[in-house]
């Protein structure tokens, strides 16, 4: 670690870093941002118009369903970059 990540506490990841990670570590990742990235994409068609919103699909309650399937990606993916 250098001096600025010492004192903000703040590691990022680098390219390198990924040779070090556990094969688990690394499908952990992959998973994660497999689950997200439709729904992420979805959302941002969504904004331009081009295809159905989430909230005209699912309704304005029902946004909470992939909003959720969104966090859960997140964590499995985070999880993937937990340091022992």
């Amino acid at each position: 670690m250098n001096d600025e990540q010492l004192k903000t506490g703040f590691v990022m990841p680098m390219p390198e870093d990924w040779k070090i990670l556990r094969m688990w570590q690394k499908a952990a990742i992959v998973a994660g941002l497999l689950i997200t990235a439709p729904l992420f994409v979805w959302f941002l068609l969504g904004l331009l118009g081009l295809v159905p919103s989430m909230v005209q699909v699912f309704g304005p309650d029902g946004v909470r369903t992939p909003a959720s399937i969104v966090v859960a990606g997140l964590l499995i993916a985070a999880l993937g970059f937990w340091d022992d």
